[in-house]
């Protein structure tokens, strides 16, 4: 019983991780400014979003409920690389196009994330080190400092321009 209610939590710690990524992206997106040039592709982008959300759903569902567990976790590393590699590109985009200060902090945030999931990596499937897991907790803790430091400087940005 312990082990199904813990397999359960990981299914949705993960699912939560995956949604959090996928909104971030959304923003990178919006931030970006690559939706503004026409209304209709902001649209086909929006329905493309969601259908991308619907389908890792769906997906989701059926790889843990009907499908084996190899493949289940095959799937649940696929989706986190797809959109955490995702995520960094147009971070670097962002960065190199806009040059601002929230998306420099925005970068370091997503830099910061994918550093700790690499030192967490090392420590769960490599060596079993301690260091690995103490560096991933180090690694990952600046992080929401950057994302929030993200958000208000964006904030007064937008303040800035409208103006």
């Amino acid at each position: 019983m312990a082990l199904m209610l813990e397999e359960i939590f990981n299914f949705w710690a993960l699912f939560i991780y995956l949604v959090v990524l996928i909104l971030l992206f959304y923003i990178l997106l919006v931030d970006s400014k690559l939706l503004e040039r026409k209304q209709k592709k902001l649209q086909y982008v929006k329905a493309g979003l969601f259908s991308v959300f619907a389908f890792s759903v769906v997906a989701k569902i059926i790889s843990v409920y009907w499908l084996t567990k190899i493949f289940s976790s095959y799937y649940n590393i696929l989706a986190y690389i797809v959109l955490a590699i995702g995520v960094l590109v147009l971070g670097f985009y962002n960065f190199l196009k806009n040059k601002t200060t929230s998306s420099k902090f925005l970068l370091i945030t997503f830099l910061s994330l994918f550093g700790s999931d690499i030192f967490y990596v090392l420590y769960k499937y490599y060596t079993q080190n301690t260091l690995w897991l103490y560096l991933s907790c180090a690694v990952e803790i600046p992080c929401y400092y950057l994302l929030v430091r993200y958000f208000i400087s964006r904030d007064n940005e937008k303040r800035l321009t409208i103006q």
